[in-house]
């Protein structure tokens, strides 16, 4: 059904899963006389990622601001503040940020939502406090709350 390869990287695969000391991990490697596994339990144990749900509001001039506008005045101020905001894999990347539907322009709104994925934890009060101190006048982050 699969191929030697296909079923080679299935069961190195399990085995990852099941890895939690070193020392299996070296046996592990032994065994298939391969580094993936240890290489690819490490990327496992470094992958610990966090969604933030933030709203927002878009007041006064700001209303005349496009939603496009608004993702890249958002990617700017994550990279001011320095937050651990993660990045997509692959040629360009992107900050994983996930915005609601757009508004019509002019229209101001008091419950804007996004979702960030953040590489680290960290509090949500910390990444509002940031967030609020790089946005301009306009724009505030009011609620920020963990998202399972």
């Amino acid at each position: 059904m699969y191929s030697q390869n296909v079923r080679s990287n299935i069961i190195i695969l399990r085995a990852v899963t099941r890895v939690s000391q070193g020392s299996r991990v070296e046996k592990l490697n032994k065994v298939y006389k391969t580094n993936i596994v240890k290489s690819v339990s490490q990327k496992c144990q470094l992958q610990h990622k966090m969604k933030l749900e933030v709203m927002f509001c878009k007041k006064g001039a700001l209303k005349y601001i496009s939603h496009l506008d608004i993702v890249r005045l958002f990617q700017r101020t994550i990279r001011r503040a320095g937050l651990p905001v993660t990045l997509s894999q692959g040629f360009t990347p992107h900050y994983k940020i996930g915005f609601s539907n757009a508004l019509k322009l002019g229209v101001e709104s008091e419950g804007e939502r996004a979702v960030f994925t953040i590489d680290n934890w960290m509090d949500p009060e910390v990444f509002k406090n940031r967030m609020n101190e790089k946005l301009p006048e306009g724009i505030k982050v009011l609620e920020c709350k963990k998202r399972f």
